[in-house]
């Protein structure tokens, strides 16, 4: 998704959050925080990250090889699950929900990659936050 999709997206929950009762003179991450929400590209973000370890981890019938390779690379910084990227041919590939996961994915520590459980794995990641691009 583009900056300017993301954004406009946001304006939504932006707007909405700020017609609430006491809520008009708080800055968008105050309101969040206020109503004990997050933003709609972090939940978005966190559900990719949900997916491609459900996907990696073989809790839902897909192939993990149809939609990932793991770097041979160990001598990088990251995770021990860490993710290829492959050549993107046009914009809307890069943005397909493989593509656009492996970045934040190869950023997330070790702990939380390594969860041995979907909801081990959701507190850990409930402690990371993502910031709008």
């Amino acid at each position: 998704m583009l900056k300017q999709e993301i954004h406009k997206i946001e304006c939504v929950q932006r707007r909405f959050t700020k017609k609430l009762h006491g809520l008009h003179k708080m800055t968008y991450s105050d309101r969040l925080i206020s109503l004990g929400i997050e933003s709609l590209y972090c939940r978005r973000v966190k559900a990719d990250l949900l997916m491609c370890y459900n996907i990696l981890t073989n809790r839902v019938c897909l192939a993990s090889s149809d939609f990932f390779t793991l770097s041979a690379t160990t001598y990088t910084r990251g995770n021990s699950m860490k993710l290829s990227k492959t050549q993107c041919i046009t914009a809307r590939d890069g943005h397909a929900f493989h593509k656009r996961v492996i970045n934040i994915w190869n950023a997330l520590p070790e702990c939380v990659v390594s969860a041995n459980s979907i909801s081990s794995f959701k507190r850990k990641l409930r402690s990371l936050s993502f910031s709008i691009p």
